[in-house]
């Protein structure tokens, strides 16, 4: 496993690599969000925490996210965007990152969970949350107006 963490200013990001045997192609993107988004939240509820929720802006950029770490498996794009002032939400407050590679869309969450980095983004106050996949890079955007 190949782990890698970051940290801007007023937010947090953090990278794993795994590659298990299951595959998710059957799957629409709808459903694999969904399931991970669902599994977030029990993490969050088994700690009293908030319940996320999804919305467009979040799951925007999360779509551009996962487009861009298909080729380029770092946070690049995200730091640059924050350093700039150039992300695409209209206000923002706290903002997270978390990246993952793996074909088992059943495992991002718990690799995130067991890893210190992700697991604090996932703690974070972010009220709007969106994972999503393109191949077999994830990408979790978090976002508190």
């Amino acid at each position: 496993m190949s782990k890698c963490f970051y940290a801007v200013i007023a937010l947090s990001v953090s990278c794993t690599l795994i590659t298990p045997s299951v595959k998710a192609s059957e799957l629409t993107e709808k459903e694999v969000t969904t399931y991970i988004i669902n599994e977030i939240n029990a993490y969050r509820a088994s700690l009293k925490l908030k319940l996320v929720q999804t919305n467009d802006e979040t799951c925007d950029f999360a779509k551009i996210r996962a487009a861009e770490i298909a080729t380029d498996f770092s946070h690049e794009g995200f730091n640059r965007r924050a350093k700039a002032g150039k992300l695409p939400y209209k206000h923002w407050h706290v903002i997270t990152e978390n990246i993952a590679m793996t074909s088992d869309y059943k495992e991002v969450e718990k690799m995130w969970e067991h890893s210190p980095g992700h697991a604090k983004n996932m703690r974070d106050n972010t009220i709007y949350v969106c994972v999503v996949r393109h191949g077999k890079y994830f990408a979790y955007l978090g976002m508190t107006p």
